[in-house]
Order: C-alpha cells, then sequence, then structure tokens
C-alpha cells in the first residue's frame, strides 16, 4: 500500500459522509470538515503506534481482538451500520484510547471546535475513522504477508508525510511541540546546518575531494556561528556542548563522504554516541514524585540536540536510527504532558520511557560497533 492517507480519503465518498453525517446528526458539510482532519490525525497516531516491531505487535492485537479485518474498508456501510448497536464506537473508542491515551479528550475537543461540531460527535465520527484505518492495516497485512516488522517499515515509512498533513495545532496536542523555544531554535540551527553542510559536502566531491574538504572546514565555521547565539542562553554545558556539536556532525559526514573504502562507517559514530552517553547521565534528576518538571525538562534539553543530530549521522551511515528517535519523542511526550509543577503520578510512566531510551541508545552503541 503506497499511501494509507490516499486510500483512507478514497473511502470518505459523497455517500459515506451523508450516512456518517446521518449517524452523528451533524450536517453533511461539517461532517465532511471533521473526517478530513480526524483522517491524518488518527493515522498519524496509528503509525507513530506502529513505527516500531513491539508497537505493531500490539496494533495487530488490537485489531484481532476487536475482530476488525480487511473486508470493512471494502464495505463501509457495514461499519456505519454497526454503529446503531454501538459496536464501532466501543472498537474504535478501544483503539483510540490505546493510540491516544490521556490525549484522546483534547484532539477530539479540538476537532470539534474547529469544525463546529457537537462535543460528542467528533468522538463518534473518530471511532468511525479508527475502524476504517484498522481495516486498511489489515488488508495490507494480509495482502502483503506482513508481519510486525514488516508493519513497523510500513507505517514508519509514513510518518513523516502524516506529520506534515496534520491540522493546524494538532500536532502539539498530540505531543509533537518543542520542548523550548530557544533549545529548539539551537537544535533546529545546527541540524540545518548539518543539511546545508551535507549538501555543500557532496557538491564540492563532484568538483575534486579538495574542493569538499575546503567547504566542510567552511560549514563547520558556519555552524559555530549558527548555534553560538542559541546556545549563549542555554546552560554552561549548551555553551559548549552544541558548538562543539554542530562541528563534530559536519566532520564526521564530511569522513563518511571522503573516507577510504577500507575505514568501518558505523565508528564514527562513536564520538556523538558517548556525547550523548554522558549528556544523559550528567544532569537526569532523581525521577520520583516530587521532582520538578523544570529539571527533567532542563535535562531533555540538553539530550534532544545530541540525540536529533545522531539521528541524522546514524542515517548518512546506514545505521538504523528509528528506535532512538522514537525514544526520544516517547520522553519528550511524557514530559510535556504533566500537568503539575511536579511529576506526581506520572514520576513512573515517566522513569519507564527514561530507561527505555536509555536500554535504546545502549543498543545503539553496540549495533554502531562503539565499546
Amino acid at each position: 500500500m503506497d499511501n494509507l492517507l490516499e486510500s483512507l480519503t478514497g473511502l470518505m465518498t459523497p455517500d459515506m459522509i451523508q450516512q456518517a453525517s446521518n449517524v452523528v446528526g451533524e450536517s453533511p458539510a461539517n461532517t465532511k470538515s471533521a473526517l478530513t482532519a480526524l483522517a491524518p490525525t488518527l493515522l498519524h497516531a496509528f503509525a507513530d503506534k506502529g513505527s516500531t516491531p513491539a508497537g505493531a505487535g500490539q496494533l495487530l492485537g488490537a485489531l484481532t481482538v476487536n475482530k476488525i479485518d480487511g473486508t470493512l474498508a471494502g464495505n463501509v456501510g457495514s461499519i456505519l451500520g454497526r454503529d446503531k448497536n454501538n459496536s464501532t464506537q466501543a472498537a474504535g473508542k478501544a483503539l483510540i484510547a490505546m493510540l491516544l491515551g490521556g490525549k484522546s479528550a483534547g484532539v477530539m475537543d479540538a476537532i470539534a471546535s474547529s469544525t463546529g461540531l457537537k462535543a460528542g460527535s467528533s468522538s463518534v465520527l473518530a471511532s468511525i475513522v479508527s475502524m476504517l484505518i484498522g481495516s486498511l492495516i489489515s488488508k495490507a497485512v494480509s495482502s502483503g504477508g506482513l508481519n510486525a516488522a514488516g508493519l513497523a517499515g510500513m507505517l514508519g515509512g509514513q510518518k513523516s508525510m502524516l506529520a506534515a498533513a496534520l491540522p493546524k495545532g494538532l500536532g502539539d496536542l498530540m505531543g509533537m511541540g518543542a520542548i523550548g523555544a530557544s533549545t529548539a531554535s539551537a537544535a533546529t540551527a545546527a541540524q540545518s546546518t548539518v543539511g546545508a553542510a551535507a549538501s555543500t559536502t557532496r557538491a564540492a566531491i563532484d568538483s575534486g575531494a579538495s574542493t569538499a574538504r575546503a567547504k566542510i572546514d567552511s560549514g563547520a565555521s558556519a555552524a559555530r556561528s549558527a548555534v553560538t547565539p542559541a546556545a549563549a542562553g542555554g546552560s554552561s554545558m549548551m555553551r559548549w556542548l552544541l558548538p562543539l556539536l554542530a562541528v563534530g556532525v559536519l566532520a564526521v559526514l564530511g569522513f563518511l563522504l571522503l573516507r577510504p573504502p577500507a575505514v568501518d562507517l558505523k565508528a564514527a559514530a562513536c564520538a556523538p554516541i558517548a556525547s550523548l552517553e554522558s549528556a544523559m547521565k550528567s544532569g537526569l534528576p532523581a525521577i520520583t514524585a516530587d521532582t520538578k518538571v523544570t529539571d527533567v525538562k532542563a535535562w531533555l534539553a540538553t539530550v534532544k540536540p545530541i540525540a536529533d543530530s545522531l539521528v541524522t549521522i546514524g542515517r548518512a551511515a546506514s545505521i538504523p536510527v528509528d528506535g532512538l528517535s522514537n525514544a526520544i519523542k516517547a520522553v519528550e511526550s511524557a514530559v510535556n504532558n504533566v500537568p503539575t509543577e511536579t511529576l506526581g503520578t506520572a514520576a513512573e510512566p515517566i522513569a519507564k520511557v527514561i530507561a527505555e531510551l536509555q536500554s535504546t541508545e545502549a543498543t545503539f552503541k553496540t549495533v554502531s560497533g562503539c565499546k
């Protein structure tokens, strides 16, 4: 299946929209607006959940338990008809609870507010859409003979496209917002510099290795200039770490492109991995119910730019990086969703996602061949 979003929107025919509007008692125009917003929103939630083999396995289990198979996508009327005895709502709500958790109410309220629906209508439509998505996924799994790893690859490959299609404002509600403006700016500047330097380096190689090296040196100087203003307002660690990191990333990318054939590509990532490992250990506060959320965010603000840049290096070196990328996003989402000044009851789940991040970093280090 090339594009889940196209397949899903293709099911939303005028007849389907009319039937759905009858189910929720809303106008066809408002129903169409809500379905259009729900499609990329819920698809992204499915893709985010199922982009790892473990998450994909949970997703497959949920589809089996709720008896959502590939035939439903070919008969949308059966889903709408099932809603008369609330079976669609029950199965759909179970999926949404698994995918969105505590974010569900906020996402549904945002959809209702932006499309003029009544408060409960967006939840009913979300249940219908989740059933359709589940059916499309079941169909893809069946037709492609996919296991959990295969499904994870399919869903993970569509996450960036779906993130770009999210309605305005919903990205933040779903935990995709930035942690802090100054830190985010620093990370973005560093990553933009890396991307620009990589492109410049590749172009330079075409005209000779010596020119490429000159371009890399120029890019490193630009990187130092780009990150220094952003780091100036941060912690003392960030003041020296971000400039070194940006220069290091440029050097690694240049090394990967100009290396002799006998050099191990993966070994080039060892120094940045060591930086991430150090940052993860040095500033992490003890995670208890009384821990201040701001302290955890300060630690994360130091770790995330390093992890993001390491993901860039990993991709350049053909090292699997989805696990690290997903782990840092999970920690960010968990911390940003704490509504109080201290962690409180969120301490235990946050400790778990941080432990998963540490485990992923250790695995990434091993896969990269670093000691």
